[in-house]
């Protein structure tokens, strides 16, 4: 994945939405239901430059990874299928012109995340927006605590306290 913050931070907002709108018929909901229906959603982009993707899919066309998790072989398979079907409703389009369209204009059908992987990210991102906030928090009562021991020396140092 190229852009895989701005892929994680577009799951995460989306996590995010579905919590607060809440399951219908009921008044809230958990984050893992939404997380699981986030993963249903389709996904802005494909996240990935047209460099990376061309090389993959000509890797791909050579030899099929034996690995290759299912929901990246389903991420594959979409973009291989899309950019057939550009190049069929374009033929004189450049391959490298149709790829760029399909990265560009079409949106992914979902997130091509496992729920795990999911689960542990949006869990891992609350975590981080969690310490940040007390770290800021943390820091602004460090600073003023300083600003006035530093104005305490001044005035002693101006004989103001003695």
């Amino acid at each position: 994945m190229e852009n895989f913050e701005k892929r994680n931070e577009d799951f995460f907002k989306l996590v995010c939405r579905l919590q607060a709108q809440g399951c219908p018929g009921k008044r809230s909901t958990s984050l893992q239901w939404a997380v699981k229906r986030a993963l249903q959603e389709p996904a802005p982009s494909f996240y990935l430059t047209r460099e990376h993707v061309w090389k993959q899919l000509q890797r791909r066309k050579r030899r099929l990874p034996p690995r290759e998790k299912p929901h990246r072989r389903q991420m594959w398979e979409e973009i291989e299928r899309r950019l057939l079907e550009r190049l069929r409703e374009k033929p004189r389009e450049d391959a490298w012109v149709a790829l760029d369209h399909v990265l560009s204009e079409t949106r992914a059908s979902s997130f091509f995340l496992t729920e795990e992987y999911a689960r542990r990210l949006v869990y891992g991102m609350l975590q981080q927006r969690r310490e940040r906030g007390k770290g800021t928090k943390d820091k602004k009562t460090t600073d003023k605590r300083q600003k006035k021991k530093s104005d305490e020396d001044l005035f002693e140092h101006k004989g103001y306290y003695r």
